[in-house]
């Protein structure tokens, strides 16, 4: 299965092989033929995961407080960690 990603480091855009979701009793599997990728939710990310760090930062107030309240409760460098390996992950996009 192929699924539209965004790198949170850089904001790039790729597409990525992703495996098949499991099939839970009593479900049914769908195929998709076509998939939207919205201007607004996901164009708003593009740009955001574009910008420098410190333009995340001003765009995203309140990821800054969240980030802040966990140096307190885990200290500065388990946050730091857990903020670099977020930045390196990749987020999927689109529905």
């Amino acid at each position: 299965m192929r699924i539209l990603t965004q790198r949170m480091r850089d904001g790039s855009v790729t597409v990525t092989e992703a495996p098949s979701p499991s099939l839970e009793p009593g479900s049914v599997r769908v195929r998709t033929i076509h998939s939207a990728v919205s201007p607004g939710t996901e164009g708003g990310k593009i740009v955001v995961g574009r910008k420098s760090l410190l333009g995340k930062a001003r765009a995203k107030p309140q990821q800054v407080r969240q980030t802040l309240d966990m140096v307190r409760s885990l200290g500065l460098v388990a946050t730091i960690r857990k903020v670099r390996s977020k930045l390196e992950g990749a987020e999927p996009l689109g529905y």
